[in-house]
């Protein structure tokens, strides 16, 4: 049975003698340095959130870029603000974000899933960034 790789080109099904190609297809931009990690005691715009998870990275042309993805059961109050939260380390992230997405749920949970877009770099004031710019 015929696969499609990323490429969209067919390659035979694996058996036991088959070695992976040595060509690799990338399409896009590649992230550098991607981090992601969970916050708690999220706010947004002043307004309280539960827990968010944050994908960092470092795009191609060397910029910062950030995501966070929380669940509410309330839409944003702003489409756009300052964002912060706390590490499990106890230190803390913040900056400005866009609303970028927002997907509902079942309406018996009313849970929406809202993705807000960094709109510059991710600040982190945590004690490790003491320990670097001191």
């Amino acid at each position: 049975m015929a696969r499609f790789n990323p490429c969209g080109q067919s390659t035979p099904s694996r058996h036991r003698d088959h070695q992976p190609s040595q060509r690799a297809c990338y399409r896009g931009n590649v992230a550098h340095h991607h981090r992601r990690f969970a916050l708690c005691d999220v706010t947004f715009a002043g307004q309280p959130l539960p827990g968010a998870t944050v994908d960092s990275w470092e795009d191609d042309a060397g910029q910062a870029r950030w995501i966070a993805r929380v669940v509410m059961r309330a839409r944003p109050v702003a489409d756009d603000g300052e964002f912060t939260g706390r590490m499990k380390d106890g230190g803390a992230v913040s900056g400005n974000v866009v609303v970028a997405h927002q997907i509902a749920g079942s309406t018996a949970r009313r849970a929406t899933i809202v993705e807000f877009h960094g709109s510059e770099g991710l600040s982190d004031t945590g004690p490790l960034a003491e320990l670097t710019t001191g």
